[in-house]
């Protein structure tokens, strides 16, 4: 294929962008998932903190004040949300199982649920 003419032939040269196009198309491909995944774990962090926030806020509320809470907007973080289920496990023993789930207003779909028990002091 080489002659002593300087230059690739047409051949060649579809031949070159081919195999850059069949390396780079999956190599490509390959970043776009690994941002997609870094982008949902991110999210789920948030979320998580969130959540966790929120039950401690409510660990250290009186036993008898925790009740359910509708859909609620965190203060600091206007495009989270959150809802709370307080479930009393043990009248008797005063056990009840408070429930958030934090959840983004972009995927009110993605939810992150977190629970725990607290007994009144």
């Amino acid at each position: 294929m080489w002659r002593d003419d300087k230059g690739l032939t047409l051949v060649e040269t579809v031949v070159a962008v081919a195999l850059l196009a069949a390396v780079l198309i999956p190599l490509f491909n390959m970043f776009y998932t690994g941002i997609r995944g870094y982008t949902a774990a991110a999210e789920e962090t948030i979320l998580v903190n969130l959540a966790q926030g929120k039950i401690e806020e409510l660990k250290a509320e009186d036993y008898d004040t925790l009740t359910d809470q509708g859909p609620t907007v965190f203060p600091e973080f206007a495009e989270y949300m959150y809802e709370v289920e307080v479930l009393e496990i043990d009248p008797e023993k005063k056990i009840k199982q408070i429930t958030v789930s934090a959840y983004s207003l972009e995927e009110p779909n993605r939810r992150v649920r977190l629970v725990t028990w607290v007994t009144e002091r």
